[in-house]
């Protein structure tokens, strides 16, 4: 058995998923070989280095600019070379052509039916890529049903050719105990905070949240709160720092850009509440990992976000910033209401797990075969 991927664990959402994926996959008891193509940028763990059963390749340094050519290009070659049985493509996108079985597995459909969300760039390629890789692959793993319902519509494929995949957190938080940083080591200016977390771009709808600490900005003052929003800049973020100067928010809204891992353990575990106010999601790896961080969860009810919150967690319309507001308000004015969700959260994230991810993944590799 032959895996395909790149990852690099540094960065967000598809990518943290291919790391975690990967690494669960060739960890699992089994005689199967692994192929594992890397990102050049990518520093792959001692485990995969030292594992037998995996071989590492990584594009020379005359490549590294023209790594679209590369990925085409060593598809069709290396897929010889190494007399792969199959082909799995994690990231959602397939090279044009693969002389063997092809597993796909799709994160989300957004080019498709939002591409107003993205710079047109980031759309023409993606979108011939995303439609030749589903019609060509054997078996589509999904990663949530509201995934797997886009890819039935959008491709009119049999439910039996869509598997659905259970996912783990994107980051490996470990336990939160002993002392948490303070809001002020953290670099807030507030004393209390509720956080967000996600790349600064159109579908993760930041503006609601702007929008919502404007219509409470007296309560949280009184409260010395604020909201942290950690993420990097992502395309079409310059209409939310506009909003940001135009509210004058500066004392209730900071925005932390990349925050290292060891820092998410103190802002999921310090928030007065974990904040997901997108449009639609895939999944929501920040949703699971603030259930099993166990701060509470005001999440959106856009995509697949009703799936990962589950009913531990308080809901709300992302077109509605003033329901997100009162959502809030009641964190902050009943506290024993944070306690209820917390412990119901870390009890529901419980279902979610990327050993069971794997094999569920290395099952539908040996079915076509």
């Amino acid at each position: 058995m032959i895996l395909e991927g790149a990852a690099d664990h540094r960065r967000a959402g598809v990518a943290l998923s291919c790391f975690q994926l990967i690494d669960n996959l060739i960890a699992l008891p089994t005689e199967h070989e692994f192929v594992v193509f890397l990102h050049p940028a990518f520093e792959p763990p001692e485990a995969w280095r030292t594992n037998p059963r995996v071989w590492l390749v990584t594009p020379r340094a005359k490549w590294h600019r023209h790594l679209r050519r590369w990925e085409h290009l060593a598809a069709t070659i290396l897929t010889v070379r190494f007399r792969l049985n199959v082909w799995f493509s994690p990231h959602g996108a397939m090279p044009l052509v693969v002389w063997t079985k092809r597993v796909l597995l799709v994160h989300d459909l957004f080019v498709l039916t939002n591409p107003e969300l993205f710079t047109p760039d980031m759309t023409d390629y993606p979108v011939m890529l995303v439609r030749r890789a589903v019609a060509k692959a054997e078996r589509v793993l999904a990663n949530s049903e509201f995934t797997k319902r886009e890819i039935e519509r959008l491709f009119d494929l049999p439910s039996a050719r869509v598997t659905v995949l259970s996912f783990g957190p994107g980051h490996r938080l470990g336990p939160i105990g002993g002392p948490l940083k303070s809001a002020s080591a953290l670099g807030m200016p507030f004393d209390r905070f509720f956080f967000a977390l996600g790349t600064l771009e159109p579908r993760k709808n930041v503006p609601a949240i702007l929008r919502a600490v404007d219509g409470i900005r007296a309560q949280l003052e009184s409260a010395g709160c604020g909201v942290a929003i950690a993420g990097a800049r992502g395309w079409k973020s310059a209409a939310i720092e506009e909003m940001h100067a135009e509210l004058k928010l500066e004392r209730l809204v900071h925005f932390m850009g990349y925050v290292a891992d060891e820092d998410l353990p103190h802002l999921f575990g310090g928030c007065e509440a974990f904040i997901c106010a997108s449009f639609s999601e895939g999944f929501g790896l920040p949703v699971l990992e603030a259930h099993q961080a166990g701060a509470p969860v005001i999440c959106s009810t856009g995509g697949s976000l009703p799936e990962v919150a589950g009913p531990a967690a308080r809901m709300f319309d992302p077109n509605d910033p003033g329901a997100l507001a009162l959502e809030m308000l009641g964190m902050l004015e009943h506290p024993e209401r944070r306690d209820e969700l917390a412990r119901a959260g870390r009890a529901f994230a419980r279902r979610f797990d990327w050993a069971t991810c794997a094999r569920l993944t290395l099952s539908a590799m040996e079915e076509v075969a």
